[in-house]
């Protein structure tokens, strides 16, 4: 079968992109242009309104050309797909399948089923993908996102990821190690590790089982995963997001200015407001336990100035800067 996957969204999203495109193609289909695809996936977002108008726009387009077409098969995944459920197949009623955000591994049995003459199709249970099935990759490239935590544990008022992502957990330490070997054995020299709120890596579950010492003397989970793998023959860069100021630590700092390896980058969001109005907005402000007041101190002292990127937050407006 030849398919096409359309991804809007963050870089989990294309992640997750990356990681079908080679469950498929490991099951023998083929990627192709969308023109002549027998499968048109759209993988979606719900960070705000118009992502999934985007998405059920796109979705009714590649469904309208059944008329033409009667085989094409069309399906969604996604955070849109999870927060929707089965109201989605009335958005878009000829629709076949729709897989959540904790059933992406399940999409060649969903496609056996459909072949077999099932459908449409409903994934959207709260069973967790087998996380070693979707550690796939894009053949030739040189850099790389690698996925380290998977949900949030925040809950933002303005953000929808724990309702589609779930519970914040962090793959073992010598889970990613695997994965970020592979990848350098076939030419990858860059990795990003890629979590909704990366610095909460191995806060909600212990990573560190079986995993080697730090030779840095490192204790924190963050810190020991940039430095084992900076160490990994191959890589030559490593980065990290997105980012929260509350988990900047002075061991993160520290591994930041001492691996060479490690980018000096920080993906960090903003905010400014009437504090009862980031109360209400379940965002605390700074406290003397947390990293915002001293960060911009600490940071020129240990390393050189990093770059910056931002997500600004003010009054219960949110914007991005790209």
């Amino acid at each position: 079968m030849k398919f096409s996957i359309r991804t809007y969204g963050c870089q989990m999203n294309e992640r997750d992109s990356e990681a079908v495109a080679s469950l498929l193609l490991r099951r023998g289909h083929e990627a192709t242009p969308e023109a002549e695809a027998d499968l048109v996936l759209v993988n979606t977002c719900s960070v705000r309104g118009k992502a999934e108008d985007k998405a059920i726009g796109k979705l009714g387009l590649v469904a309208s050309g059944k008329r033409e077409r009667p085989g094409l098969i069309v399906g969604v995944m996604g955070c849109m797909a999870q927060r929707l459920g089965v109201e989605v197949f009335k958005r878009v009623p000829a629709l076949d399948f729709s897989i959540g955000t904790h059933r992406i591994s399940s999409l060649p049995a969903v496609l056996d089923r459909l072949l077999a003459g099932e459908g449409p199709i409903l994934e959207d249970g709260a069973e967790e993908d087998d996380a070693e099935a979707l550690c796939g990759h894009p053949e030739g490239e040189m850099s790389a996102f690698v996925n380290i935590l998977l949900g949030c544990n925040r809950r933002c008022a303005y953000c929808i990821v724990p309702a589609v992502r779930g519970a914040e957990w962090s793959r073992p330490i010598n889970s990613v190690l695997s994965e970020v070997r592979s990848l350098t054995g076939h030419g990858v020299r860059e990795v990003t590790l890629l979590g909704q709120s990366v610095m909460s890596y191995g806060r909600s579950n212990d990573v560190t089982v079986g995993a080697a010492s730090s030779p840095g003397g490192f204790a924190e989970a963050l810190p020991r995963l940039l430095e084992a793998v900076s160490a990994l023959e191959g890589i030559r860069r490593v980065r990290f997001m997105s980012g929260h100021p509350s988990g900047v630590t002075p061991e993160l700092v520290r591994a930041m200015a001492t691996l060479p390896a490690v980018s000096p980058h920080l993906h960090l969001p903003v905010q400014s407001s009437w504090r009862a109005m980031i109360w209400l907005r379940r965002w605390p402000p700074a406290t003397k336990n947390t990293s915002a007041p001293w960060l911009p101190m600490l940071l020129p002292k240990q390393m050189p100035p990093p770059t910056r990127p931002t997500r600004p937050v003010w009054g219960c407006l949110l914007a991005r800067a790209r």
